[in-house]
């Protein structure tokens, strides 16, 4: 049974780091195949070939043209992600010329306002480690290895490169319903 598990751990690895190659949108599936959560990065420029049209700071960022950053944890407030098995998330940062960027801060922002960050090596390597927030199946993590992704930095106030963990059906930025108006003071 042990030996069944192993394959499965590292079948759902191999299957996010495929993923994670191709997309920005990488799923985080238990070993049972159940998706239980996406990681969505959120560092892209609206036109990355006109450097003048991004935006400072990964707060206010893009995905494939689309508004993300504190945007997406305003439209999924407080939504729970739940998983029963602690999370190892990977991956290496580059610049436009792929090098490997040394010493920038890697963050990753949940719905109920947590946030994890840590540093990338020389090599440009990241590992962050997360606690299962359901009751554990298992002892061993899951790795999450989200890849090689350029970091496209957009200026001095840029200070880390964003991920968002959000549940799978989580609402986008401009999907979700605007806010109420404020009630008018009583005279």
């Amino acid at each position: 049974m042990k030996m069944g598990w192993m394959f499965a751990v590292a079948l759902t690895v191999s299957s996010a780091t495929a993923m994670a190659s191709s997309s920005d949108e990488i799923p985080v599936k238990e070993p049972d195949g159940k998706t239980v959560a996406v990681i969505l990065l959120c560092n892209d420029c609206q036109n990355p070939s006109d450097k003048k049209e991004c935006f400072e700071g990964a707060d206010v960022g893009f995905h494939k043209g689309k508004d993300c950053g504190q945007c997406l944890i305003k439209a999924n407030p407080k939504r729970s992600i739940d998983y029963s098995y602690d999370l190892h998330i990977t991956g290496t940062l580059v610049n436009d010329k792929g090098e490997p960027i040394k010493d920038r801060f890697v963050k990753l922002m949940l719905p109920n306002g947590w946030g994890h960050r840590t540093k990338t090596l020389d090599k440009g390597q990241f590992h962050l480690m997360i606690g299962a927030t359901i009751e554990r199946k298992g002892k061993e993590p899951l790795t999450i290895d989200i890849g090689k992704h350029v970091d496209q930095q957009k200026g001095e106030k840029d200070q880390y490169f964003a991920m968002f963990m959000l549940p799978k059906n989580y609402v986008g930025c401009s999907d979700a319903a605007p806010a109420a108006p404020a009630a008018a003071p009583n005279p």
